[in-house]
């Protein structure tokens, strides 16, 4: 008798969890039409922004040495450390992932005396991880805020590089070996602006040999400024 009271239970929450997606969608699908092509929020949330973006028509092209292609190289500059080899990422979720050391030591060069300097919060970090000598912290909110300026990212899955450690205690990152000097070079071949986003195709220069080439393709924002949606090589 018990079995058979609590199927249709459990058949009535299904049914409400379908409708509920249901509504969902309708409502997102009528806010797309209110919102029409500028609704970049809602295509991102779903990662069916990039076809679109890629089918755009170009609408004007740009100087490779012009402060535009200075503000998108800094981007993929964060990328390059002793390699002039990158690893394609279809969306910007993935750059995090497949770029969390690259992105961690650009944080160590750029402020390393903060990151060194505050003796305090390493005697800390050491109480909370007895068993290590620490020498570097990097709070995980800093790669947040990069990844947030650069790549779009409203959150960020922490975890180790494959030199950086995570301390999820202290909610920090640590390494234990100088950073990484940078020896290679972005060299924009050529930028394409679309309704939304800025295609750059570039390659990189490491001691005089160049790269195969590769596009970059920025969504633009509100402000002026762009993030880093997707990297392929050409």
């Amino acid at each position: 008798m018990q079995g058979m009271y609590y199927k249709p239970r459990r058949r009535h929450r299904h049914g409400k969890g379908k409708l509920a997606v249901l509504l969902l969608l309708c409502t997102l699908f009528l806010v797309s039409c209110v919102a029409g092509s500028n609704a970049l929020w809602l295509k991102g949330l779903f990662g069916l922004d990039l076809m679109d973006y890629r089918a755009e028509r170009v609408e004007a092209t740009h100087a490779v040495d012009s402060s535009l292609s200075a503000s998108l190289c800094d981007t993929l500059e964060l990328l390059t450390v002793g390699s002039t080899e990158l690893t394609t990422v279809k969306k910007s979720g993935d750059f995090v992932k497949r770029y969390r050391d690259e992105l961690l030591n650009h944080l160590l060069e750029e402020g390393y005396s903060r990151y060194t300097g505050d003796m305090d919060a390493i005697r800390e970090a050491e109480l909370a991880y007895p068993n290590l000598t620490l020498s570097v912290l990097i709070p995980a909110e800093d790669l947040e805020a990069l990844a947030m300026r650069h790549f779009g990212l409203q959150s960020v899955s922490h975890g180790d590089g494959e030199l950086f450690t995570y301390l999820e205690k202290i909610d920090c990152y640590t390494f234990s070996m100088k950073s990484w000097e940078k020896s290679v070079r972005v060299i924009p071949e050529s930028i394409e602006e679309t309704y939304h986003t800025y295609r750059m195709v570039f390659c990189l220069e490491e001691s005089g040999s160049r790269s195969e080439s590769y596009q970059a393709i920025f969504v633009k924002r509100s402000d002026g400024s762009a993030y880093l949606r997707a990297l392929e090589k050409v």
